[in-house]
């Protein structure tokens, strides 16, 4: 039996299932992420969804399965960079704003502050300068509430000491939960084992190229 026949034979076939094993396992390691990453996406819209309901128990829960799954799953993710404002990659839920559950937090302490107001002066400035800004703004934001405010202060005597509103750090209604690159999941799985097959693949090519250059300098000295 030829021996260098049989090793040629041998580091072809290594190469042939090596590279077949690391393409398998690069699509089904792409089909893992893909999935990790929709069900990342159901999760955090029924906290958005609960948020809007003002279902705080339900909204809760849905953190807690969302936090418990971005951490034990490798989670790609495309968002926009703050510093830059292009996309890039990150892995987990990329930062998403609970935008009804500061509204309610900003609206309970600017109530409290309404309820003083109307008391002493007998008028509901508080009203006037929320249906003015409600014309103004489709939505509940910052801006809205500094506008809000400036209505308000148009609209009271000019003695009138204005209650001190300090309205909750919208920052801590803004969430982000980070995954790892890789995690105990079926897409880190595939992926370490694709990478291994490449790795093997490329080396057994690498040997055998300095083989078949060893031989020609042998038979042609």
């Amino acid at each position: 039996m030829n021996i260098g026949k049989v090793k040629h034979f041998i580091k072809k076939h290594l190469l042939l299932v090596s590279l077949h094993i690391a393409l398998i396992f690069t699509v089904l390691c792409g089909f893992a992420l893909r999935a990790n990453h929709m069900r990342m996406n159901d999760l955090k819209e029924q906290v958005i969804d609960f948020d809007h309901a003002g279902d705080f128990e339900s909204m809760s829960t849905s953190l807690k399965q969302l936090r418990r799954f971005v951490s034990s799953h490798a989670v790609p993710n495309f968002n926009e960079d703050p510093a830059t404002g292009h996309l890039r990659l990150f892995w987990g839920t990329g930062t998403f704003y609970l935008q009804h559950s500061y509204r309610r937090a900003a609206m309970a302490i600017v109530r409290e502050a309404e309820y003083q107001v109307e008391a002493q002066i007998g008028r509901n400035a508080y009203a006037e300068a929320r249906d003015i800004c409600d014309q103004r703004f489709d939505s509940w934001s910052q801006a809205y509430m500094n506008c809000f405010l400036s209505e308000v202060d148009q609209r009271l005597p000019a003695d009138f000491a204005m209650p001190v509103v300090v309205l909750p750090d919208p920052s801590l209604f803004h969430l982000s939960y980070a995954s790892s690159f890789l995690a105990f999941d079926w897409a880190s799985l595939c992926l370490l084992i694709a990478v291994a097959s490449f790795v093997a693949f490329f080396t057994t090519l690498c040997s055998s190229v300095v083989h078949m250059i060893l031989d020609k300098r042998r038979k042609n000295p």
